[in-house]
């Protein structure tokens, strides 16, 4: 089955909704995705995480890998976007 090819803005929304499921990932903020050129199956990856104010919540790695792993099975992310 083809990736649906979505627009970076649209890919930050699934996936902080996504984050914010996860246990312990419900106060993020935003999050930042980059476009990665590569042979590689997946083109993009979470570069960011934004707590905002919160200092207490340790970087959700495990969140992340698990997020991005689910999603880029789906989505592919517009190079212009």
């Amino acid at each position: 089955m083809a990736k649906e090819r979505v627009c970076r803005s649209t890919l930050e929304h699934i996936a902080l909704v996504e984050l914010r499921s996860k246990s312990g990932c419900e106060n993020i903020v935003a999050i930042r995705i980059d476009y990665v050129p590569s042979g590689k199956e997946t083109n993009w990856r979470i570069s960011e995480v934004n707590f905002g104010s919160e200092t207490s919540i340790q970087h959700p790695a495990d969140a992340v890998r698990s997020v991005s792993a689910k999603l880029s099975e789906r989505y592919s992310m517009m190079m212009d976007s």
